[in-house]
């Protein structure tokens, strides 16, 4: 991770049910250490048109366009609120 405005980061989600995986790579748009974090995931052909999202102390947006067929997005859905369980379950 190079945590610098213009720095990237890569991820690797990995699905629970069937060990499938998906590799995010996404560049900071804003470093406002200790409050935010800001960034972009450049869009993939094969399942979206990029993503923005924020960390703040308080919150985490996530705004996301996926033009996909129906079990990609589903997948993507299911994957994104089973990361916020995971998170939720790590803060309590």
């Amino acid at each position: 991770m190079d945590v610098r405005p213009s720095g990237s980061f890569r991820l690797t989600s990995v699905c629970d049910e069937d060990g499938r995986t998906l590799a995010i790579e996404a560049v900071y748009l804003e470093v406002v250490e200790p409050e935010r974090l800001s960034f972009s995931e450049a869009p993939r052909e094969d399942c979206h048109e990029g993503a923005v999202g924020t960390v703040s102390r308080t919150e985490m947006v996530f705004h996301s366009t996926i033009q996909t067929t129906g079990e990609l997005g589903g997948n993507a859905q299911t994957g994104l609120e089973c990361a916020f369980d995971r998170l939720a379950e790590h803060l309590s």
